[in-house]
């Protein structure tokens, strides 16, 4: 039980900084079409 429950809390961190990488990514290249 417990390893599933890290493996899971890993999985959640990774899918977060996947998320906030692509938030940035396109804010990124917003910036680049706005000039």
């Amino acid at each position: 039980k417990e390893d599933t429950t890290y493996e899971g809390q890993q999985l959640l961190e990774q899918l977060a900084t996947y998320g906030k990488d692509r938030t940035w990514l396109k804010n990124q290249s917003k910036k680049v079409a706005e000039q």
